[in-house]
């Protein structure tokens, strides 16, 4: 036996190894899947929702947050929340902050004068501390369990208009107009649209053609062709220490957030967290084949 025959051995051994550790903490064949697949899956799941490691530190700079903070802050609790999800619930979900929650946190409360950011932050905490409690004493999956099916369908499907609402409005295919507030048609000319358009049209043909990896290999083709249009900016160095997340951490002022008067403000975040959550769980569970026939996840109070 030659060299390179051991070696390949080897590797293949090694590999055999990493797979059968992988099956017994994931217990893949069960969910019908490989490591393969879900290497894959991970890379499209981390390249569509990339988007907020810098939608977000944009969103929270409108509340006077240093931009640079939140990024990093952003990136470790996607990365530890999404891990804690994996490990605990063995769930193909990822986790990252609220698109919505941030903008009424930003524009709502801090830009529009109610309060700064570090008693909003109290808000949150409190919200969230609230949520795990109920989640705990098994109200939380009492209310997904009475919800209509049809209801929370419909949920999933808000959420789900709501980030392409997103997409839309940052490639420029839709503004909101400023005089009355409603949305418009966008400029569908600007370079932004028209490249959002050749990217729409090229996942769309290979997923239609059912190429593995559509939406990565999409992504990256787009990607690669708004260099030449001037939107795709290479950056001059890909490797730098990140910022300093001292400036935002742990500076939510708890005391402060504890006042009759912002009750209203820490029950909408409740809310919008309670009903995005479920309506993303049951969504993406639905497409995963998880959910049993009466629409709901099982153990759902694990992800919750």
């Amino acid at each position: 036996m030659n060299m390179s025959t051991v070696a390949r051995a080897e590797k293949a051994s090694l590999n055999a190894g990493q797979a059968s550790l992988l099956e017994r903490l994931f217990k893949l064949s069960a969910h019908n899947t490989d490591v393969k697949t879900e290497v894959m899956a991970g890379l499209v799941t981390f390249m569509t929702m990339a988007y907020v490691i810098a939608v977000h530190p944009n969103i929270m700079a409108a509340a006077g947050m240093p931009v640079e903070a939140v990024m990093v802050t952003t990136i470790l609790t996607t990365a530890l929340s999404t891990l804690h999800m994996a490990l605990y619930t063995n769930r193909p979900f990822a986790l990252a902050p609220a698109m919505g929650s941030n903008a009424f946190f930003a524009y709502t409360l801090v830009a529009g004068g109610v309060t700064d950011w570090q008693t909003a932050l109290g808000f949150v905490l409190i919200s969230g501390t609230i949520f795990v409690l109920l989640t705990l004493g098994g109200l939380r999956e009492m209310i997904t369990k009475a919800i209509p099916a049809t209801i929370k369908l419909s949920i999933g499907a808000a959420v789900g208009l709501f980030i392409a609402l997103l997409g839309f409005n940052t490639a420029g295919l839709v503004k909101v107009n400023e005089t009355t507030g409603l949305l418009a048609l966008g400029n569908f000319w600007e370079t932004e649209a028209i490249l959002a358009i050749i990217g729409f049209f090229i996942i769309s043909v290979l997923m239609a053609l059912r190429v593995r990896g559509a939406l990565l290999a999409g992504i990256l083709i787009t990607t690669v062709i708004g260099i030449p249009m001037g939107i795709t900016q290479v950056p001059s160095s890909f490797f730098s220490l990140p910022p300093s997340i001292a400036p935002i951490a742990f500076k939510f002022n708890l005391l402060g957030a504890l006042k009759l008067a912002f009750i209203p403000a820490i029950f909408t975040f409740f809310m919008g967290d309670f009903f995005s959550t479920l309506g993303t769980v049951l969504g993406v569970g639905g497409k995963a084949g998880l959910l049993d026939k009466d629409g709901n996840l099982p153990e759902i109070q694990k992800p919750f």
